[in-house]
């Protein structure tokens, strides 16, 4: 049973939940990550093998125009393709779709097409042998157990370290590429700093921001904020609130600047105000930033399923209680990054969202050349838009900075 089984869909509407789960599973092709993407070959039985692609030439939607599917046979003898399957509008094959073919290649060169002429007895049969092929590669998917490739942390400093690794899931748009930052909040903690205090004429982006604050080693956007560039909820420094007042809806509360040897609580840590709603810990802490809960220590996504895709920012902790920057290039669901998170080799126990989309940036000081990451992705109902080349200015940011005792 799949998931779209186990919660009662039927239809064309079981067959939109598969194909929403196949596309998790692809891979960039080119070097847009937008035309062409594909799941490379899945083992389905002995010699018997099915790659999966997926096109899409425009953003007007988070889903692909069409689907392919290729079953192929390889022997000693070689590799013969034995059926392909191709889906226009991902609604089911239908003869009147000039994109939807069914081909079975048979001994000659010619292979049949099963829709062309097809009764219109036979479109529901031929529909749910289509769908009972669509269930078999996603259960041989997912029972991949790998959802990124090998993580190999290289150290900036002593106690920062970082890694990028490829998303094998979930990343549906752009580059599977992810970014993450690992630091030790005994040696480094996470300042924010809002253009309001700095009190700059001139809006700045990551680039900006980072000349700004050379002491920083990493710079990366904050959460998201008003249409007057203020901070949603608290963006507390050392007394001062650059931010608006506590957003009743967000859980999750930054806290960082806390005191080296306090026996309860660590000198930074993600509070979830949900689990934890009279923790007195924010007293304690000099900064404050709070947004909201992406994936609890109970291993539940705390943002709803959508399919709403955009470049994403993350800080998470792990379970040894260190802080963790994660930037995607792509584009995901909230949902899902959450999904990956759990899934991922990181040993996350808590994850909080910064904003995403365009505003998703991150600047490293790496000791060699910068890396610069920009967000550039954004496809929901409102916005689909792609730019490499935008890089809006941020009302605020995080920076990771050696904590004081460390220097």
């Amino acid at each position: 049973m799949t998931w779209c089984e186990d919660n009662g869909l039927e239809g064309e509407q079981q067959l939109k939940c598969l194909l929403w789960n196949l596309v998790s599973f692809t891979r960039p092709l080119d070097e847009t990550g937008l035309a062409a993407r594909t799941s490379g070959p899945v083992a389905l039985g002995p010699a018997l093998w099915a790659e999966f692609f997926c096109y899409n030439n425009s953003l007007d939607s988070p889903w692909p125009e069409q689907i392919r599917i290729k079953f192929s046979q390889h022997t000693d003898g070689g590799v013969s393709v034995l059926e392909e399957i191709s889906d226009q509008n991902l609604d089911g094959l239908k003869p009147d779709q000039g994109g939807d073919v069914y081909l079975r290649f048979q001994d000659s060169p010619q292979p049949v097409n099963l829709l062309r002429g097809l009764d219109a007895n036979l479109y529901q049969p031929v529909n749910a042998d289509y769908l009972s092929r669509l269930k078999e590669i996603l259960a041989a998917l997912e029972s991949r157990l790998v959802v990124h490739s090998p993580l190999v942390w290289k150290d900036l400093k002593s106690g920062l370290q970082i890694a990028v690794v490829k998303a094998f899931r979930f990343i549906r748009i752009g580059q599977n590429e992810i970014t993450i930052l690992r630091l030790d909040p005994a040696l480094f903690q996470i300042v924010p700093f809002s253009d309001r205090e700095k009190n700059t004429a001139t809006p700045m982006n990551i680039e900006g921001w980072a000349q700004q604050l050379p002491e920083a080693t990493a710079v990366l956007n904050a959460g998201q904020y008003y249409p007057d560039r203020l901070h949603m909820g608290l963006f507390q420094k050392k007394g001062n609130n650059w931010g608006t007042t506590i957003h009743p809806n967000w859980k999750a509360l930054l806290l960082s600047g806390g005191p080296a040897d306090d026996p309860i609580y660590p000198p930074s840590f993600i509070l979830d105000m949900e689990k934890n709603p009279d923790d007195t810990a924010p007293g304690r802490y000099d900064y404050i930033v709070q947004s909201f809960m992406l994936l609890d220590e109970d291993g539940r996504p705390r943002v709803r399923q959508t399919d709403r895709l955009a470049s994403r920012t993350v800080i998470a902790q792990d379970h040894a209680g260190r802080l963790l920057v994660v930037a995607v290039s792509g584009a995901c669901t909230l949902y899902e990054l959450a999904l990956w998170l759990k899934e991922a080799e990181l040993d996350i126990r808590r994850a909080m969202c910064l904003d995403g989309g365009f505003e998703s940036q991150l600047f490293v000081r790496t000791g060699s050349e910068d890396l610069v990451h920009y967000g550039s992705w954004v496809v929901n109902e409102r916005r689909q838009f792609h730019s490499e080349n935008l890089k809006l200015p941020l009302p605020a940011v995080l920076a990771v900075m050696p904590r004081p005792s460390a220097d």
